[in-house]
Protein backbone atom coordinates (compact mmCIF):
# COMPACT_ATOMS: atom_id res chain seq x y z
CA UNK A 1 0.00 0.00 0.00
CA UNK A 2 1.37 3.47 -0.96
CA UNK A 3 1.46 6.41 1.52
CA UNK A 4 -1.52 8.77 1.08
CA UNK A 5 0.59 11.91 1.60
CA UNK A 6 1.14 13.82 -1.63
CA UNK A 7 4.78 13.56 -2.70
CA UNK A 8 5.58 10.49 -0.58
CA UNK A 9 6.22 7.38 -2.66
CA UNK A 10 6.74 4.98 0.24
CA UNK A 11 5.00 1.62 -0.19
CA UNK A 12 4.34 -0.29 3.03
CA UNK A 13 2.20 -3.07 4.38
CA UNK A 14 -1.12 -1.92 5.82
CA UNK A 15 0.05 -2.68 9.39
CA UNK A 16 3.09 -0.35 9.11
CA UNK A 17 1.21 2.54 7.49
CA UNK A 18 0.01 4.16 10.78
CA UNK A 19 3.56 4.29 12.14
CA UNK A 20 4.85 5.74 8.86
CA UNK A 21 2.13 8.42 8.69
CA UNK A 22 3.06 9.66 12.19
CA UNK A 23 6.65 10.33 10.98
CA UNK A 24 6.17 10.93 7.22
CA UNK A 25 8.08 14.00 5.99
CA UNK A 26 5.28 14.82 3.54
CA UNK A 27 2.58 14.76 6.26
CA UNK A 28 1.05 18.22 6.80
CA UNK A 29 0.97 19.28 10.44
CA UNK A 30 -0.62 22.46 11.84
CA UNK A 31 1.64 25.22 13.14
CA UNK A 32 0.80 25.95 16.79
CA UNK A 33 1.38 29.70 16.26
CA UNK A 34 -0.48 30.48 13.02
CA UNK A 35 -2.56 27.36 12.36
CA UNK A 36 -1.17 26.94 8.84
CA UNK A 37 -0.63 23.34 7.71
CA UNK A 38 3.01 22.76 6.80
CA UNK A 39 4.85 19.64 5.59
CA UNK A 40 6.69 18.05 8.50
CA UNK A 41 9.99 18.30 6.54
CA UNK A 42 9.54 22.11 6.25
CA UNK A 43 8.24 22.73 9.75
CA UNK A 44 11.53 23.85 11.33
CA UNK A 45 12.15 26.32 8.49
CA UNK A 46 8.57 27.61 8.81
CA UNK A 47 8.95 28.21 12.54
CA UNK A 48 12.43 29.74 12.24
CA UNK A 49 11.92 32.06 9.24
CA UNK A 50 8.39 32.14 7.83
CA UNK A 51 5.69 32.04 10.53
CA UNK A 52 4.57 35.59 11.26
CA UNK A 53 3.14 34.74 14.69
CA UNK A 54 6.32 33.25 16.17
CA UNK A 55 7.72 35.55 18.85
CA UNK A 56 11.28 36.70 18.22
CA UNK A 57 13.73 39.00 19.99
CA UNK A 58 14.57 42.36 18.44
CA UNK A 59 17.70 41.91 16.27
CA UNK A 60 18.98 45.34 17.39
CA UNK A 61 19.27 44.11 20.97
CA UNK A 62 16.76 46.39 22.72
CA UNK A 63 15.31 43.37 24.57
CA UNK A 64 11.82 43.53 23.06
CA UNK A 65 10.17 40.17 22.30
CA UNK A 66 7.44 40.45 19.66
CA UNK A 67 5.69 38.51 16.88
CA UNK A 68 7.67 38.49 13.63
CA UNK A 69 4.65 40.20 12.00
CA UNK A 70 5.40 43.42 13.92
CA UNK A 71 9.18 43.43 13.50
CA UNK A 72 9.28 45.97 10.65
CA UNK A 73 7.09 48.40 12.58
CA UNK A 74 9.21 47.95 15.68
CA UNK A 75 12.53 48.54 13.87
CA UNK A 76 11.33 51.98 12.76
CA UNK A 77 11.04 53.16 16.38
CA UNK A 78 13.44 50.82 18.18
CA UNK A 79 15.70 52.45 20.77
CA UNK A 80 18.56 50.32 19.42
CA UNK A 81 18.30 51.82 15.92
CA UNK A 82 21.44 53.62 14.74
CA UNK A 83 20.99 57.28 13.80
CA UNK A 84 23.34 59.82 12.26
CA UNK A 85 23.70 62.94 14.37
CA UNK A 86 21.42 65.71 13.05
CA UNK A 87 24.03 68.46 13.49
CA UNK A 88 25.54 69.41 10.12
CA UNK A 89 29.16 68.28 10.01
CA UNK A 90 28.94 65.85 12.94
CA UNK A 91 29.76 62.36 11.70
CA UNK A 92 28.68 60.50 14.86
CA UNK A 93 26.34 57.54 14.50
CA UNK A 94 24.67 56.61 17.79
CA UNK A 95 21.82 54.42 18.96
CA UNK A 96 18.52 56.24 19.27
CA UNK A 97 18.53 55.73 23.03
CA UNK A 98 21.99 57.36 23.26
CA UNK A 99 21.15 60.54 21.30
CA UNK A 100 20.52 62.70 24.42
CA UNK A 101 23.85 61.61 25.94
CA UNK A 102 25.67 62.31 22.64
CA UNK A 103 24.04 65.74 22.41
CA UNK A 104 25.32 66.66 25.89
CA UNK A 105 28.80 65.14 25.43
CA UNK A 106 29.34 66.77 22.01
CA UNK A 107 27.79 70.17 22.85
CA UNK A 108 31.05 72.11 22.42
CA UNK A 109 31.86 70.38 19.12
CA UNK A 110 28.29 70.95 17.90
CA UNK A 111 28.58 74.67 18.74
CA UNK A 112 31.73 74.98 16.61
CA UNK A 113 30.14 73.00 13.74
CA UNK A 114 26.97 75.09 13.85
CA UNK A 115 28.98 78.34 13.80
CA UNK A 116 30.82 77.06 10.72
CA UNK A 117 27.49 76.22 9.08
CA UNK A 118 26.15 79.71 9.85
CA UNK A 119 29.24 81.24 8.22
CA UNK A 120 28.85 78.99 5.18
CA UNK A 121 25.20 79.99 4.77
CA UNK A 122 26.05 83.68 5.19
CA UNK A 123 28.61 83.32 2.41
CA UNK A 124 26.02 81.68 0.17
CA UNK A 125 23.54 84.46 0.86
CA UNK A 126 26.17 87.10 0.11
CA UNK A 127 27.12 85.36 -3.12
CA UNK A 128 23.45 85.19 -4.17
CA UNK A 129 23.19 88.97 -3.74
CA UNK A 130 26.42 89.71 -5.59
CA UNK A 131 26.86 86.81 -7.97
CA UNK A 132 28.21 87.83 -11.36
CA UNK A 133 26.37 87.19 -14.57
CA UNK A 134 28.84 85.11 -16.62
CA UNK A 135 28.45 85.24 -20.39
CA UNK A 136 30.21 82.92 -22.84
CA UNK A 137 31.70 84.78 -25.80
CA UNK A 138 32.97 82.68 -28.67
CA UNK A 139 36.08 84.05 -30.33
CA UNK A 140 36.53 81.23 -32.80
CA UNK A 141 35.59 77.61 -33.12
CA UNK A 142 38.62 76.53 -31.08
CA UNK A 143 38.68 79.31 -28.49
CA UNK A 144 36.36 81.02 -26.07
CA UNK A 145 36.55 83.23 -23.02
CA UNK A 146 34.28 84.07 -20.14
CA UNK A 147 33.26 87.69 -19.59
CA UNK A 148 31.71 88.82 -16.37
CA UNK A 149 28.58 90.98 -16.43
CA UNK A 150 27.19 93.17 -13.61
CA UNK A 151 30.59 94.63 -12.64
CA UNK A 152 29.05 97.18 -10.31
CA UNK A 153 27.94 94.56 -7.77
CA UNK A 154 31.35 93.00 -7.25
CA UNK A 155 34.17 94.52 -5.30
CA UNK A 156 37.54 93.01 -4.73
CA UNK A 157 40.27 91.47 -6.90
CA UNK A 158 39.67 90.53 -10.50
CA UNK A 159 37.73 87.34 -10.93
CA UNK A 160 39.44 86.27 -14.14
CA UNK A 161 42.85 84.99 -15.02
CA UNK A 162 44.87 85.52 -18.16
CA UNK A 163 46.59 82.14 -17.78
CA UNK A 164 45.25 78.69 -17.27
CA UNK A 165 46.80 75.34 -17.97
CA UNK A 166 45.29 71.92 -17.50
CA UNK A 167 47.17 69.21 -15.62
CA UNK A 168 47.69 67.38 -18.94
CA UNK A 169 49.58 70.36 -20.43
CA UNK A 170 46.68 71.71 -22.50
CA UNK A 171 46.47 75.51 -22.39
CA UNK A 172 42.79 75.62 -21.53
CA UNK A 173 41.34 75.59 -25.03
CA UNK A 174 43.25 78.55 -26.47
CA UNK A 175 45.40 77.95 -29.50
Amino acid sequence: MQCANKGCRKVLAREGMAAHISHCAKQKVPCQECGRKVHRECFEEHAAFICLNVRISCPLGCGTNLPRLYLTLHLGKCSGKALKCMVAGCIAIVKQKDVPRHTINAALTHTVLQEGEVQRLRGLMHFQKTKPNWILEEESVLSFRWRRGRWSYIRGPNLFSTEYSCPNGNNGGRI
